[in-house]
C-alpha cells in the first residue's frame, strides 16, 4: 500500500521558494521561515547592506546608488542569492 507520510518527506526537499522581491527602494523577502541574514553586495562584492530579517520584512536601500546587486539571504532553513537592480 501507499505510505500517507511519503508526501511529507518529499515536499521537504523541494527547492526554496524563497526570493528577494524590490518595493521601490525597500528590499522585501518573502518565502523564508525563520530569520535570515541579508547582504547585499555591489558588482565589486563590498557589502553595502545588511540586516537580519524573517518572512516578510524589509530592508531600506534607498541610500544606495542606482546599480545592479547580489543579495546573499542565509538562515536555518534558507539560502540563495538573488539579483536586483535599483533604478
Amino acid at each position: 500500500g501507499r505510505c500517507p507520510s511519503g508526501n511529507k518527506i518529499s515536499s521537504v526537499r523541494r527547492p526554496s521558494k524563497a526570493k528577494a522581491t524590490l518595493l521601490g527602494r525597500n528590499l522585501g523577502i518573502f518565502g523564508v521561515n525563520s530569520a535570515a541574514t541579508v547582504e547585499v553586495r555591489n558588482i565589486q562584492g563590498q557589502v553595502v547592506a545588511k540586516g537580519s530579517i524573517d518572512n516578510g520584512s524589509t530592508l531600506d536601500l534607498s541610500s544606495l546608488n542606482v546599480g545592479v546587486y547580489m543579495v546573499h539571504v542565509t538562515g536555518k532553513s534558507v539560502n540563495f542569492v538573488d539579483k536586483i537592480v535599483l533604478k
